[in-house]
């Protein structure tokens, strides 16, 4: 619904709508910089926070997860590592938090901004 709302130029079709989300994030960032306002520079780094967030999701779901958290990554050149039950929680935690905070600027910053910019086209 972010990018919906952020892509008044051009339509969000269902094509766009098949991207992985580090794509549509990508794009949401992009859209978002070309309002040049600065009541979306928060967005701007919430979005970049969302981006940290799915590459540690990625990490975790493309990897192998073994008993006793060892996690080893299907890429050769990344380490093993290890990860707690509170670590998977805490990520948890935080992405439910990133999305909350999305839905914030989207209504509490997006929106209204829209709105002006709709008036001064009219």
């Amino acid at each position: 619904m972010l990018i919906t709302a952020l892509s008044v130029d051009a339509p969000y079709d269902n094509l766009k709508r098949q991207w992985p989300l580090g794509k549509k994030l990508r794009l949401a960032l992009k859209l978002t910089r070309r309002f040049n306002a600065s009541s979306l520079k928060q967005l701007e780094s919430v979005l970049g926070n969302g981006r940290d967030l799915f590459a540690e999701r990625n990490a975790l779901i493309h990897g192998q997860l073994f008993s006793g958290g060892r996690l080893v990554s299907n890429r050769p050149d990344v380490p093993e590592r290890r990860i707690t039950p509170q670590a998977l929680d805490h990520l948890a935690n935080e992405i439910f938090s990133w999305k909350e905070q999305l839905f914030v600027y989207r209504c509490r910053h997006l929106i209204p901004l829209l709105e002006v910019r709709n008036k001064g086209d009219a």
